[in-house]
């Protein structure tokens, strides 16, 4: 028996997936995540469960999630970028039964083609994938469609009408007999749907009060299915007692405990490294940097590293050796002598060294880019972790994820220029706008009541 859990809204509260995991069910759906790329599986990750999404590839709205239990068989992501906003996974299950697991979500505004593809995916299901099980849920937008005979159809709609023809060709069973979304002033609609093949594979759906401010219910249901689980691992524990005492004494007895000299110690290292040398090197995680206002006598270098390379087997990944020139444009080239002849270095034009991005006119204002992205990425981050941030929060958070990013070798990269200090500035700007209650305030009040001071006059005082 699996415990599958419909969250049609997640709206804004993270509190509603924690509440749900507390009851340990196998799967938990989620649609209209409002999730983007920029969000990564950590954030919204449920501590013994696998997640698997589909974002909106169009607008903000919709995308859907998946959260599978680690009791379950990994599954196989049979499709996860279809227009209309589906995800299918295939759980295997018990001998050669399998599980086709579909979460879906349609829009109110789906375009035609988007319907299409939904329906056609739908019917050529039992002819594209093998299963024994059908278990497919998700808030297919379709109010009018006659799933109970008490409920009122009028015109039902081209969706509405492909989509009972589906169901009702196919022998699916519909298992949502009562409203499923409430909102004040409108029509309780049955928008949320749970789909099987068999109908007794959900007994009864529960329709429960929704989450946070959404106003789709959560269903809850059982779903019958069996799979094998994993054997557990077995721990070997070594039994001394049943040893071979008398045969370690005879090694023991053999071995010299006596002092060696050094040149004794010496002479064995080095057959034992000579020894070594026969066993081909895989990886050597180190790098060299060598600097020069003279090109020949950094080819020298260049050249001098190859065969020092190739003198202990130790290859160089060629392709990631690069030169760089600085002060100017430079026509100075550089050649590593290979195997296979003199091959070119690639020349390149950025390149980050101590957490500091360097470029040939030495003007850093691409490092200042890469902080303010940076920093706008960890702002976001901590905009979606916490939905509400005091002064005093903010001045942990600014001072322990944001600032450090700002003021790192400020020394060094600070140039005075007004364009830089303006797109640092900017992040600051940003941040002072997320503690509760300063939004309406003007910048220069926002300082004053966070403790801080304009950019300009932190970054000059840094250097």
């Amino acid at each position: 028996m699996a415990k599958a859990p419909i969250l049609p809204k997640p709206g804004t509260s993270s509190r509603g997936v924690a509440s749900i995991s507390l009851e340990q069910p196998s799967t938990i759906a989620l649609t209209e995540t409002w999730l983007t790329p920029d969000v990564s599986d950590a954030e919204i990750s449920i501590d013994g469960y696998s997640i698997f999404r589909a974002d909106s590839k169009r607008e903000r709205a919709g995308g859907v999630a998946l959260y599978l239990h680690a009791a379950l068989p990994i599954p196989i992501v049979l499709s996860d970028t279809t227009p209309a906003l589906a995800l299918w996974l295939q759980v295997p299950l018990r001998g050669s039964d399998s599980l086709l697991l579909g979460v879906v979500y349609r829009s109110p505004s789906s375009p035609p083609e988007d319907d299409h593809f939904l329906i056609r995916t739908l019917g050529q299901l039992s002819s594209s994938y093998h299963f024994t099980h059908l278990l497919l849920v998700g808030d297919f937008n379709a109010p009018k469609a006659p799933w109970t005979e008490l409920q009122c159809v009028g015109s039902s709609g081209p969706f509405t009408a492909a989509l009972t023809e589906v169901v009702q060709q196919s022998a699916w069973t519909q298992h949502v007999v009562a409203p499923t979304r409430y909102r004040a002033g409108q029509q309780p609609s049955l928008l949320d749907l749970v789909i099987t093949n068999e109908r007794h594979f959900v007994d009864q759906v529960t329709i429960n009060a929704p989450l946070g401010h959404s106003d789709h219910c959560v269903l809850t249901f059982d779903f019958i299915c069996y799979w094998a689980r994993n054997p557990e691992p077995q721990t070997w524990i070594r039994n001394f007692c049943r040893a071979d005492f008398s045969g370690m004494r005879i090694f023991l007895d053999q071995v010299k405990l006596g002092l060696a000299s050094v040149e004794h110690l010496y002479k064995t290292s080095v057959q034992k490294v000579h020894e070594a040398d026969a066993i081909p090197c895989l990886l050597f995680a180190d790098d060299l940097k060598s600097w020069s206002s003279n090109a020949s006598a950094l080819q020298i270098d260049v050249d001098a590293a190859k065969q020092w390379s190739l003198d202990w087997h130790l290859p160089l990944n060629d392709e990631k050796c690069v030169h760089m020139s600085f002060g100017g444009d430079s026509a100075n080239s550089f050649v590593m002598h290979g195997e296979k002849g003199p091959e070119d270095i690639t020349r390149i034009d950025a390149k980050k060294d101590l957490g500091i991005w360097l470029s040939p006119n030495l003007s850093f204002s691409l490092h200042l880019e890469k902080l303010a992205q940076k920093a706008f990425a960890v702002l976001r981050m901590i905009r979606r972790t916490f939905s509400r941030i005091t002064c005093t929060d903010f001045q942990i958070l600014y001072g322990a994820y944001v600032r450090p990013l700002l003021e790192y070798a400020n020394p060094v990269v600070y140039s005075g220029r007004t364009k830089d200090v303006i797109l640092i500035g900017r992040v600051q700007r940003a941040a002072a706008k997320m503690v509760a209650g300063l939004k309406s305030m003007d910048y220069e009040t926002r300082l004053v009541v966070l403790d801080l001071f304009p950019w300009s006059i932190v970054a000059s005082e840094g250097t």
